[in-house]
């Protein structure tokens, strides 16, 4: 033990400097490797995505008018999750292939060299998927608030700066 009071060291640096004083049935699982972390609910679901992802077997089926077209794919992920919050979208699932299509359009309209950071492109953007939400909903009679659109739009341009 040195003057600080510390006993444990690995050259000449404190293994325990940052942790705080816990008691240790609730110390925090920081030091714990991830597989141990894992929650027993979160954790099946991790399995067994990743036993599909390694055997190529995903269970994920998408609607016949976006089955070519990856961008629209992941757009349809994140605008039937968000708008099956509040809806049922049973049978409805070229509907939503459909809007993902539309969103694809738009992101693929305004994209272009260092769009990336161009805040200007990104409002514009976002204003048009606002409009093609608000329309949409209206249109379907789907039942969408000002929060899910605004989280479909963060969602979309997340989606689309990665992958434009």
């Amino acid at each position: 033990m040195d003057e600080t009071g510390f006993e444990e060291s690995y050259n000449g640096c404190n293994l325990h400097e940052s942790e705080p004083d816990f008691p240790s049935e609730s110390r925090p699982n920081v030091m714990k490797p991830l597989h141990a972390t894992k929650s027993s609910r979160n954790g099946s679901k991790r399995k067994e995505i990743l036993l599909d992802f390694r055997t190529g077997t995903l269970d994920v089926t998408y609607p016949d008018n976006i089955r070519k077209n990856p961008n629209a794919q992941a757009f349809y992920g994140v605008v039937k999750e968000i708008i099956g919050e509040t809806n049922d979208l049973t049978g409805k699932d070229e509907l939503m292939g459909e809007l993902a299509l539309q969103v694809d359009e738009i992101i693929e309209e305004h994209s272009k060299v260092d769009w990336h950071d161009n805040m200007e492109v990104h409002n514009r953007i976002a204003q048009e998927l606002d409009d093609l939400l608000y329309d949409f909903a209206k249109e379907h009679g789907l039942k969408l608030d000002f929060d899910q659109i605004d989280k479909i739009i963060e969602s979309v341009k997340t989606v689309a700066l990665r992958r434009y």
